[in-house]
């Protein structure tokens, strides 16, 4: 889809195909991703990264997925009656799971597996 210009050496000369994540590069994209949020500690990482639930989703859709449930937390807490900061929860992870839908399609993955096994010139 790039102008063969932009493919010529010195500029962008290398195409990296990056594959989706597989279960345990999820978990550790949640992990990160969530890492300077106030997350509560019974969110299950592992379950949210489970194949049933993200499987197929790309790094960039998983981190949306935590920025989603980080401001719904914010929208649902009231700060200034509690004093208490926002808190991300399972629930929230959950539901922020079912609005932000993956777009990784078998097409698409074939799509890519068939541009990976064409040589490309260097």
């Amino acid at each position: 889809m790039l102008d063969d210009a932009l493919t010529q050496p010195g500029r962008i000369d290398r195409m990296i195909y990056v594959g989706i994540p597989d279960r345990q590069s999820r978990e550790t994209i949640f992990k990160v991703s969530s890492n300077e949020k106030a997350c509560d500690p019974d969110i299950d990482f592992n379950q949210v990264a489970s194949d049933g639930l993200t499987g197929g989703y790309s790094g960039a859709k998983i981190d949306a997925i935590c920025r989603d449930a980080a401001l719904h937390a914010i929208e649902e807490s009231d700060i200034q009656q509690t004093g208490e900061d926002p808190v991300i929860r399972m629930l929230r992870i959950l539901r922020s799971i079912e609005v932000v839908k993956r777009q990784i399609t078998p097409d698409l993955l074939r799509f890519y597996d068939s541009f990976c096994s064409k040589k490309v010139g260097v």
